[in-house]
């Protein structure tokens, strides 16, 4: 897999690269995992991210800080390169790198190009998927690092710890009842989660 450079672009925290990563469509297709060629779901697409490295530095004993992964929600992830405070707010002390991914079938990230929102296209939307997509970009970003590779902290990705450990250290959830289903002991409680 590969990325590619677009242009670099100030924001309200520093400038940021943005980028483009080859990404499959479909993560659990045996298909893809082959490598075969065919139809749309053994294809590739282009995901966008945004890479800032302003404040993203070496301790004295050459580890670098960690990466805060703001984990794109379903919008174009440009408003949330603008708006996300907390993750600039501490870059400079961290310092972090900061990598802002967009979720698939939203923005410019279209898996399907003009054919992702069709019935037929929109069968590769799924929190599985998108949460693979974000696993296989974060693992191609760190893997050229030299060890150890740097603690990565997702924003917004509760899930994504969950379901990722051995590529999330830590996550600062948005708004997620991570433990939200029926059948749990004791039982999930939607009114305390509402109330303020």
């Amino acid at each position: 897999q590969e990325a590619s450079e677009g242009s670099v672009r100030t924001f309200r925290g520093g400038n940021c690269t943005e980028k483009w990563f080859d990404q499959v469509v479909d993560h659990f297709s045996w298909k893809s995992a082959a490598g075969a060629q065919g139809g749309a779901e053994e294809g590739t697409w282009k995901q966008r991210y945004f890479f800032c490295d302003d404040h993203w530095s070496k301790a004295a004993n050459g580890v670098r800080g960690p990466i805060f992964f703001y984990c794109g929600n379903e919008a174009n992830v440009e408003g949330y390169v603008s708006a996300t405070g907390l993750m600039w707010e501490n870059a400079a002390e961290f310092g972090a790198l900061l990598v802002f991914a967009e979720h698939r079938y939203y923005g410019e990230s279209l898996p399907l190009g003009e054919a992702s929102h069709t019935p037929y296209g929109l069968r590769f939307l799924s929190h599985e998927q998108a949460l693979a997509d974000y696993a296989t970009l974060l693992r191609t970003l760190t893997l050229p690092l030299p060890a150890p590779s740097p603690r990565v902290i997702a924003f917004g990705g509760a899930w994504f710890r969950f379901k990722y450990p051995h590529i999330i250290s830590g996550a600062i959830a948005a708004s997620a009842p991570v433990l939200a289903f029926e059948g749990l002991t004791p039982a999930y409680d939607f009114e305390s989660y509402w109330a303020t």
